[in-house]
């Protein structure tokens, strides 16, 4: 930052300067204590947000700790919210206050903690219902450079217990990866399943991916030393999208129809 003194009782001498530079120095340190006080807090509610999620704390402890960290809302109506990044560059940490100030500033008690490439959220309160809650949100995360290009909001049903909204927490945990990975939306429901979601644990199954090594891993291994770049993998996605429509598909492909029936054949 910049530290500009104005001259108003007379000119700046050099004890003047001396002093505004030790100011300087002595500004620079606090801001920066006050940005690590920022990431422990963050981290502290994040630990317990997650640690709820996860079912590692019961009804009571879930209750002392949240009061400990200055929730002193209690069941019902507890709303479960998370901000996941749609990449790594989201630095939680000074957003995190802001966030809780713009939630508190709008009537609702919040519980707002950082872990890992996702903000984890508690909100109660008056109208804390998930419309009114996304759109404080997206103002508070807009005012930083953060819509929801860069980020997803996912929020689940209202709980009337700590154990009941660490479930649900865990539901928008669940769906979030999924999320960030989609189109940008004002807001998603994690109170249902997603196809998506259930294909998106899939994809990391070791059974799976053996699955594709066993029926693709060939075709893989054409594409990948083929010089021609006949791209077979790619042909065959797209003559599928379209329903194995041999003219669809070689006009997305750009090729004739002999080329694509060639292709066939060599699949």
């Amino acid at each position: 930052g910049r530290l500009l003194v104005l001259e108003l009782d007379g000119p700046l001498d050099d004890g003047a300067a001396a002093a505004v530079q030790r100011g300087a120095e002595a500004l620079g340190v606090q801001l920066v204590s006050r940005h690590h006080e920022d990431q422990l807090s963050a981290r502290s509610r994040g630990a317990f947000l997650d640690a709820l999620a996860s079912r590692r704390v019961d009804e009571l402890e879930a209750a002392r700790r949240a009061r400990v960290l200055g929730f002193e809302s209690a069941p019902p109506a507890l709303l479960p919210v998370v901000v996941a990044a749609r990449d790594d560059e989201v630095d939680w940490a000074p957003l995190a206050a802001d966030v809780r100030t713009a939630l508190v500033r709008a009537g609702f008690t919040a519980l707002v903690g950082a872990a890992g490439a996702q903000l984890l959220i508690l909100v109660s309160g008056q109208g804390a219902q998930a419309e009114p809650v996304a759109e404080r949100l997206r103002a508070a995360l807009a005012a930083h450079g953060v819509g929801t290009e860069h980020v997803a909001i996912v929020i689940a049903a209202p709980a009337e217990s700590w154990t009941a909204a660490g479930s649900n927490l865990e539901r928008c945990l669940h769906h979030a990866p999924v999320a960030a990975r989609g189109p940008a939306s004002a807001w998603h429901d994690a109170a249902g399943v997603a196809l998506a979601e259930v294909l998106g644990e899939l994809a990391a199954a070791p059974t799976l991916k053996a699955f594709i090594d066993d029926r693709l891993g060939v075709l893989l291994d054409h594409d990948a030393s083929d010089r021609r770049r006949t791209e077979l993998l790619r042909t065959l996605e797209v003559y599928l999208r379209h329903g194995a429509s041999k003219t669809a598909a070689a006009r997305e492909l750009h090729i004739e129809r002999q080329s694509l029936y060639h292709r066939l054949d060599r699949l």
